[in-house]
């Protein structure tokens, strides 16, 4: 969403903008994730995410097109690669097969994680936790509708669209690569010390 709560914090809507299983892509979806969190890295402030991720449109079909390797390894993407801290997860509109989801979720998040996972019944129980002024319209709040918001989202992609290809093609040169040391006693033992003991 355009608009930080008032604690600095960005709140990203995670919702199926066409519900028809055959054209979902978990691989699509973390390549727009990964272009996003591109961006931010470079032009946001925000010191946390929220997401709300709407379940509204999605089905078994969608459940079964989910790969939890792909999930674990974009997750850690986010948190270790772009240094984005997962505030919350809140959960809304959810199917009655959640328990296959958040089972799914489990299996690759750290626990320390998934504890930030809520579940809400209505919008009224996501209010608690959300300010209504950084939410779209459709989910009770003032900003525009999510189509209006998604298409300023894919303009500001798409004014970006040089760097993110160049960023893209940024590689580590292996072959500048400094070696592991080799022991020259110069100074007793290479390497650093976790413990130290000291009689």
């Amino acid at each position: 969403m355009p608009k930080l709560t008032p604690d600095l914090e960005r709140i990203n809507i995670m919702k199926l903008m066409n519900s028809d299983p055959n054209q979902f892509s978990i691989y699509d979806a973390v390549k727009c994730n990964l272009a996003i969190e591109e961006l931010a890295l470079q032009y946001d402030y925000a010191v946390g995410d929220r997401f709300v991720v709407d379940y509204a449109d999605f089905s078994l079909q969608h459940l079964t097109k989910l790969n939890p390797v792909v999930l674990a390894k974009n997750i850690t993407l986010f948190e270790e690669a772009y240094s984005s801290r997962i505030l919350s997860v809140e959960f809304i509109n959810l199917p009655s097969f959640v328990s296959k989801i958040l089972a799914l979720f489990k299996i690759v998040m750290r626990p320390k994680i998934y504890a930030r996972l809520k579940i809400h019944d209505n919008l009224e129980s996501l209010h608690k936790v959300m300010p209504k002024e950084c939410l779209p319209s459709e989910y009770g709040g003032t900003l525009s509708n999510v189509q209006d918001l998604l298409e300023k989202l894919d303009e500001v992609v798409a004014n970006h669209h040089d760097y993110l290809l160049q960023s893209y093609e940024n590689v580590s040169q292996e072959h500048l690569r400094v070696g592991k040391t080799e022991e020259n006693g110069a100074f007793g033992v290479d390497g650093t010390f976790k413990q130290l003991a000291i009689d």
